[in-house]
């Protein structure tokens, strides 16, 4: 029985769930909660798009 792979797949499934939470453990620590950071960002993102095309504006306005 012990040569047998089947018996050792609860062990294999164990072992594989356990090194998935800790490289998600890992990521987390460092790298940061991505997801998160850039949906903040975006808000941020958007206005220096604005202001840029402003500016723009602004800078053809005295270049005409």
């Amino acid at each position: 029985m012990e040569n047998n792979p089947i018996c050792h797949l609860p062990q294999l499934l164990s072992n594989l769930s356990r090194c998935a939470n800790s490289l998600f453990t890992w990521h987390r620590h460092y790298f940061g909660d991505f997801k998160t950071q850039i949906k903040a960002a975006h808000p941020r993102v958007a206005y220096l798009n604005n202001v840029v095309a402003i500016s723009e504006k602004i800078l053809d306005e005295f270049l005409a």
